[in-house]
């Protein structure tokens, strides 16, 4: 085992020996490389910081321009709702304007009517003023009638008592003649035929008055019966002048109502039509608004595309520096598994473990042969390692080491399959070496499945 041991030993500072020959070379290689990265670093840097500031100035565009767009959807949200409501005022005073129209053309048809009614009655008033004269006329006439026949009456009474007198003088005169006739034949008879003759001519004038009367009833009669035909006429007129002035303060409450509602819905249409000015204002304001917004948003556009344009440029080189970064720094990364034999171990000593089931092995600075692997550049580096054992009661433990020094211990007592697995980052300089080792008296078990590993890479070179 130590024979082993030491000719593993040889090789290794064989190859120690040549890897610091390799060594010297490559740092010759890398010194203007690490000039070269320094600056590259360093324009990254800018690049970044620059980057960086575009990406902050782009947010903030990006802000802005979000809260232009809420700002504008909100205001065409507004403007929608004005719109609506313009439309809907527009319809309601088109339909204002109809009732208007209709309430006009109501108003013009009733004072039509309302003239026509008041011409029917000045007419029937007039008529009635005349009938009224007329009427007066004739009462004037029947009360000179009535005071004619009165008189007449009068007349005819002394008429009556006279006959009644001349009737009794002439019972008388009959009875003296009666008397005297025997004595007095020539002189009664003369003074019979005197009597008879003036009785007669009375007989005459009261069958002349009586002819008088009569005619007089009969126009009394005819005056009475206009009279009546007049009043009943006044009656009817009367009536109908009532219910003319019934439809006259219908046809005016009528009137009043609908200038009461006129003077409403023109009070309405004022409002309405000044409502509609000032959304017509309000609508003007947003639509400058709008448009001011709108130049605002063409000129942020304007940006957004020229920092766009930047930002691809700086993408560009970006990508440009990536790739000379990549060029400039090394690609480094391996992984390995230990055995597919089986158990490994125990021994009395610590013993290197040896990882030959390499799976990657980019940069190749893994060496298969000693296990050990060599930072060829300064950097960050990465390392992993797992460990496994199946047998019940056995300790399994590992160490993993940066030069000569442990840096991880993983140790746990086997309970039939168990597992230990581990993590780290580490800061190598150029020729630094990382490796594993079994502590004495411990076993691992491994096979096909790869339950121990080994894995590193390059994060980044310093």
């Amino acid at each position: 085992m130590l024979v082993e041991q030491n000719v593993e030993l040889m090789y290794a500072k064989a190859e120690l020996i040549t890897q610091g020959i390799r060594v010297a070379d490559i740092e010759a290689d890398y010194t203007g490389m690490n000039s070269r990265l320094s600056a590259t670093e360093n324009n990254v840097t800018a690049v970044t910081e620059e980057l960086q500031a575009t990406k902050t100035e782009q947010q903030l565009q990006k802000t802005k321009l979000e809260e232009a767009e809420r700002l504008i959807s909100g205001q065409s949200a507004v403007m929608g709702a004005l719109a609506s409501r313009m439309a809907t005022r527009e319809g309601e005073a088109q339909n204002q304007n109809m009732v208007v129209n209709a309430l006009r053309e109501g108003l013009d048809n009733t004072m039509n009517r309302l003239s026509a009614t008041e011409n029917n009655v000045k007419a029937v008033t007039e008529e009635l003023e005349a009938t009224k004269t007329e009427q007066q006329l004739q009462k004037t006439k029947l009360e000179e009638a009535e005071i004619l026949i009165s008189g007449q009456s009068a007349v005819m009474g002394a008429l009556a008592s006279r006959m009644a007198t001349r009737e009794g003088e002439a019972q008388n005169q009959n009875l003296v003649v009666n008397a005297l006739r025997e004595g007095l034949d020539n002189t009664v008879t003369e003074e019979l035929e005197t009597t008879k003759t003036e009785q007669q001519l009375q007989k005459t004038k009261l069958e002349e008055a009586e002819i008088l009367i009569s005619g007089q009833s009969a126009v009394m009669g005819a005056l009475a019966s206009r009279m009546a035909t007049r009043e009943g006429e006044a009656q009817n007129q009367k009536m109908v002048v009532n219910a003319l002035r019934e439809e006259l303060d219908n046809s005016m409450n009528r009137l009043s109502a609908t200038e009461n509602n006129v003077t409403a819905v023109t009070e309405e249409l004022e409002a309405t039509k000044t409502e509609q000015q000032l959304l017509k204002t309000k609508l003007e304001v947003a639509e400058r608004l709008i448009s001011g917004h709108a130049a605002e948003l063409t000129a942020l556009v304007s940006r957004m595309t020229t920092c766009e344009g930047k930002a691809q440029n700086m993408k560009k080189n970006w990508n440009a520096l990536k790739e000379e970064l990549d060029i400039c720094a090394p690609k480094l990364a391996f992984s390995a598994g230990l055995t597919s034999s089986g158990h490994i171990g125990p021994f009395t000593t610590e013993t290197p473990l040896i990882y030959g089931r390499v799976f990657t092995n980019i940069g190749g600075a893994y060496n298969l042969t000693t296990g050990i692997f060599t930072a060829p550049v300064k950097g960050v580096y990465y390392f992993r390692c797992t460990a496994f054992n199946n047998k019940k009661g056995e300790w399994m433990a590992v160490n993993l080491y940066h030069n000569s020094q442990i840096i991880l211990h993983n140790s746990e007592i086997a309970n039939g399959h168990t597992t230990i697995a581990n993590a780290i980052l580490l800061q190598l300089e150029q020729g630094s070496v990382v490796y594993m080792c079994l502590q004495k008296n411990c076993g691992l078990y491994d096979d096909s499945t790869t339950w121990n590993t080994f894995s590193g890479f390059l994060l980044f070179p310093l």
